[in-house]
């Protein structure tokens, strides 16, 4: 079966959350299913933090989009993104990533310039986020 082809109308409107923040999880998941989507969220801290635990992940609940939270400590946090990123790529899922982090000024000190959304508990920007999901699902 060809990458295109493993997605049915169902996922294109599908959507992941990964964060190892149960309140986060919630609110991220509530931003995307008030846009129409279909979320399913998984802490991240409940299953291993490998990257083929996550593709797994992935690759049973096939998502258009994945919301991804980088968080602290952020070098290895922004190396298992990288992972995961680079071996959907490899594998020709065509899924999009829409990196969410709690700090992107401290996000940005330690891997450069990212397009991450910052997601401070007390302010989420939930405009940003849906214009973000909409966007990654029009590719």
């Amino acid at each position: 079966m060809s990458a295109s082809a493993s997605y049915d109308p169902v996922s294109r409107r599908s959507v992941v959350v990964l964060n190892s923040n149960d309140g986060l999880l919630v609110r991220l998941a509530e931003i995307g299913e008030n846009a129409g989507f279909d979320v399913v969220t998984l802490n991240v801290m409940e299953i291993d933090r490998e990257p083929e635990a996550i593709q797994d992940f992935l690759k049973r609940h096939n998502p258009k989009v994945v919301v991804y939270g980088v968080e602290p400590p952020y070098p290895e946090s922004w190396a298992l993104y990288r992972k995961v990123y680079e071996a959907e790529l490899r594998s020709g899922s065509r899924r999009q990533f829409v990196v969410t982090t709690p700090n992107k000024e401290a996000l940005e000190q330690h891997v450069g310039a990212t397009s991450a959304i910052e997601l401070a508990r007390d302010r989420i920007d939930r405009a940003a986020i849906e214009r973000a999901i909409q966007q990654a699902m029009l590719v």
